[in-house]
């Protein structure tokens, strides 16, 4: 799950630190690695909603 989010910050063009930020502002986490497996998998429903949003259609 931890590669995925990568694949998707990567495709946000945002970097490790606005990550962390966004970890640390939802969940009071600066590491994915400290995420309940719910957790990241909400984290990851995010970026999916972000690229969705990003996308032209």
């Amino acid at each position: 799950m931890i590669a995925q989010t990568d694949r998707y910050l990567t495709q946000l063009n945002l970097t490790p630190e606005q990550g962390r930020e966004y970890l640390q502002q939802k969940y009071g986490k600066r590491s994915r690695l400290q995420l309940t497996d719910t957790e990241i998998l909400d984290f990851i429903d995010y970026l999916k909603l972000q690229l969705t949003q990003n996308c032209p259609t």
